[in-house]
């Protein structure tokens, strides 16, 4: 954990820009589908990244303390309580038992 941010914006805007990629690629390879929509393979290819890149977009926002979801939540315990450690510990009950 030495390696977190140090400050609150960093905390918020490094992880929201993964999620945030994946879903602007989901859209221009969906718009590069409807481009290539009478290229089959094309059109097929960018239709299939377009899905992945939303999945992976969406999965990555799942609440849980390894994804980026996880550190957003933490960052939003961190802004309410101006206290890092007390952050982590609640957002790491998040974290699912292995």
């Amino acid at each position: 954990m030495e390696s977190e941010m140090l400050t609150l914006k960093g905390a918020f805007i490094i992880p929201a820009a993964g999620p945030l990629i994946n879903i602007v690629m989901g859209i221009i390879f969906y718009a590069g589908h409807l481009v290539f929509i009478e290229s089959n393979i094309v059109g097929t290819v960018c239709f299939c990244l377009s899905v992945f890149n939303g999945i992976f977009g969406a999965y990555n926002l799942i609440p849980v303390m390894p994804l980026d979801g996880g550190i957003l939540v933490r960052s939003a315990f961190w802004s309410a309580s101006s206290n890092f450690s007390w952050a982590n510990q609640i957002s790491s009950i998040l974290e699912p038992n292995s």
